[in-house]
């Protein structure tokens, strides 16, 4: 099948979205798809893209252009989304996008549409299109990250529910195997083998639980924690709270990061209520489909994460993980412990998230997405 992917994102970038719509895009040409990925021209724009393919990890073949728009302010607007539209439209092909405003677009010029949503509808204009939108017979799909995003979007607007699909997100396992050991993983990277360690990976927002984290962790005698990801800014605020026991590591290549993750004897995500997207104002625990969620379950270490509805659509508090209530220190505090002293139930959620992780790759959500398209 021919698919155009149209993307609103800046390419390549660290960012959860840029991540996922490289890895989506490589997944679907996996399977044989014949893909296109059409993108914002930037200064910072991949001019090698076997370089790019390398950096991200990515197997499946796809073919990468870059559109030029007309800048309006700092943000891409309309002149980008119907220049993009217009341009998968000649490609005579299956488009995909997160953008719904694009996808209103492309099905006005009679494209079939799968729309991908990540976040409720946030303003008149994206109302208006995902009406529109919805309302169409060009509308092929419409995928959301979690089921509870799309209950809250459908209290924006009547969704048809025969082409709703909950796809959650996804990981690359092949960068996770072969698995090492504990051990193994600390010897590559210097580490005492005997301290426990804590791990947590991913952006360090405020609203991200960094500080109940290492509050929490300091709490335990002779435990360290390793802060791996996020900006230069945020990197410099963590690193001036964090104590001796706290290594403020900042972004590594995405090559790096399973090793880290196989070096820690539990995997910590403790979202707050106060968690927002990158812009660091829409609030996003209650619907998100986190990435470092399944980077986590493949690693298959033991994971202490917050409760919230999207979450615990993966998560299961004593099966494949430990849950803990939002904002409660003590809480994340003795759930961490409690796995550092219990090592067969440490060894118990493990195994079992390195087992649900088989069915979150991004090979098999491509596949389910498009499944009978």
């Amino acid at each position: 099948m021919r698919i155009a992917y149209v993307a609103d994102a800046l390419l390549p970038s660290t960012t959860a979205n840029a991540v996922a719509t490289l890895q989506m895009v490589a997944a679907m040409g996996e399977l044989g798809h014949d893909v296109t990925l059409f993108t914002p021209w930037h200064d910072g724009r991949a001019r090698d893209l076997a370089r790019l393919r390398s950096e991200f990890a990515l197997n499946g073949r796809f073919t990468l252009r870059y559109l030029p728009f007309i800048a309006m302010g700092e943000r891409l607007r309309g002149s980008y989304f119907a220049i993009a539209a217009a341009a998968a439209r000649l490609q005579r092909a299956l488009i995909y996008t997160r953008n719904v405003r694009i996808g209103a677009l492309a099905a006005h010029l009679g494209c079939r549409v799968i729309v991908e949503s990540h976040n409720p509808l946030n303003s008149p204009r994206q109302m208006a299109a995902a009406r529109e939108l919805a309302a169409s017979r060009c509308l092929a799909r419409w995928v959301f990250i979690s089921d509870r995003l799309r209950q809250l979007v459908a209290t924006q607007v009547s969704l048809p529910a025969d082409r709703c699909l909950v796809a959650h997100g996804a990981v690359d396992l092949e960068r996770f195997v072969p698995a090492i050991d504990r051990a193994t993983a600390r010897q590559r990277l210097g580490l005492d083998p005997r301290v426990p360690l804590v791990v947590h990976a991913g952006h360090m927002y405020e609203g991200r639980g960094i500080e109940q984290l290492i509050e929490a962790t300091m709490a335990i005698p002779d435990v360290r924690l390793f802060l791996v990801g996020g900006t230069a800014a945020d990197v410099a605020r963590v690193r001036a709270r964090a104590g001796a026991r706290v290594s403020v590591l900042g972004h590594r290549p995405l090559a790096e990061l399973p090793n880290f993750l196989f070096a820690a004897d539990v995997l910590a995500m403790p979202y707050t209520t106060g968690t927002t997207t990158s812009d660091r104002v829409t609030r996003s625990i209650e619907w998100a489909s986190p990435s470092k969620l399944f980077e986590y379950l493949a690693a298959g270490r033991p994971i202490v994460s917050s409760r919230f509805p999207a979450l615990t659509e993966v998560l299961i508090d004593g099966e494949n993980a430990r849950l803990v209530d939002p904002d409660r220190t003590d809480e994340l505090r003795d759930a961490l412990a409690s796995l550092i002293a219990d090592p067969v139930t440490a060894a118990r959620l493990a195994a079992r998230a390195r087992a649900d992780a088989e069915a979150h790759t991004w090979r098999a959500r491509a596949q389910r997405v498009l499944s009978g398209l």
